[in-house]
């Protein structure tokens, strides 16, 4: 089998996975509590640099979540915050539940699916607040860059998060569904940088020697990739600590060249133009964006309550049960707000044909 192959991204990728994996059975509840705060953890870092890529620093340029024409308009932007933050605030109830059952698995399940909701609810409320910003007659829409600095940040923090797996567990602790869930990130990351950089490297506009760096990017990363690959070979067939280390240690070389290529795209040259906003489109942006802002900050209080109450004994979480009501309560206030926010922002009819991804 070409594992090599298999991590491409193609649809067939976890199918072969699957079967490469077979020997071993999936686990069922394996969660322990350390496991489930470290979800919590990877969870807050998650929507942080999502708020941070789309909220705190890209408030100029669209998001690119699909084209304008089927979804990412200003009203389907509206029905997609209002859907997912009602399915959210359900979300946290049942994280209630799974506390207070002692059920990390789930505890775990509903931290990764409450981020998900934030995450949805994030990209959307930055594409809105763009698009009513650039409405304005008086405001100019921004010029995409080389790559998309949004999905490579994500790339590049999905692959991060799936390699320290390899240096959180020991051996015995990454179970089949690890392994499969381990390739299956690292797969879809890298297609998206490797295609990115692909795209940038047929940009005619780009000097000739940085279309060549576009593609030595993706060289690198190959060269990197397949001593990591033929290393989890090796441990899905032996899981012992030595066939760990060497996955580690090759995680972390793959890991470098997708940081050098992610880093390479964000250059000055490469980033396009930032949309120039009037003083009223600034303020009607600003207005979506403080209310997503708090989403976000009122879900990361929930998940560091939620981990503090799995690491600390159960005689002691009567005062950290009042903190996490608290930050549950803070999250439905939040997202009733923001719902509020876009269901009176006003959406002007000027500019509209400048809206394209």
């Amino acid at each position: 089998m070409n594992l090599a192959k298999m991590l491409s991204g193609s649809q067939s990728s976890l199918s072969s996975l699957n079967a490469l994996l077979s020997t071993g059975a999936v686990p069922g509840d394996n969660y322990t509590p350390t496991k489930a705060a470290r979800v919590c953890s990877e969870s807050v870092a998650e929507i942080d640099l999502v708020a941070d890529v789309l909220l705190l620093q890209a408030s100029t340029k669209p998001t690119v979540l699909e084209p304008l024409s089927t979804g990412g308009s200003e009203r389907d932007c509206q029905e997609r915050i209002h859907g997912t933050a009602k399915v959210m605030i359900a979300t946290v109830a049942n994280l209630k539940q799974h506390l207070r059952d002692n059920y990390s698995k789930g505890v775990a399940e509903e931290v990764r699916t409450i981020a998900e909701h934030v995450v949805s609810i994030t990209e959307n409320a930055a594409q809105l607040a763009y698009v009513v910003a650039v409405q304005d007659p008086m405001s100019e829409p921004a010029l995409p860059g080389v790559c998309d600095r949004y999905s490579f940040e994500m790339a590049k923090f999905s692959i991060t998060i799936a390699c320290k797996k390899f240096e959180k567990n020991k051996h015995y602790d990454i179970d089949t569904q690890t392994i499969l869930n381990i390739s299956s990130v690292i797969a879809d990351g890298l297609t998206v940088i490797r295609d990115g950089c692909k795209r940038a490297s047929e940009v005619q506009d780009l000097k000739p020697k940085d279309r060549e760096m576009f593609l030595n990017c993706n060289k690198a990363i190959q060269g990197a990739t397949t001593p990591f690959l033929s290393s989890l070979k090796t441990f899905t067939k032996a899981r012992e600590e030595s066939e760990r280390q060497r996955c580690l240690i090759f995680s972390r070389t793959m890991v470098e060249s997708v940081k050098a290529a992610v880093d390479f795209s964000q250059l000055p040259e490469f980033r396009g133009q930032l949309a120039s906003l009037s003083e009223e489109a600034r303020e009607s942006q600003t207005a979506i964006l403080g209310s997503a802002m708090a989403v976000v900050s009122s879900v990361v209080q929930l998940f560091e309550a939620t981990k503090t109450l799995l690491e600390q004994p159960r005689f002691m979480n009567e005062s950290i049960w009042h903190r996490w009501y608290s930050c549950s309560k803070s999250v439905t206030d939040s997202s009733l707000l923001l719902q509020k926010a876009i269901r009176t922002q006003p959406l002007l009819p000027s500019n509209r044909s400048s809206f394209t991804s």
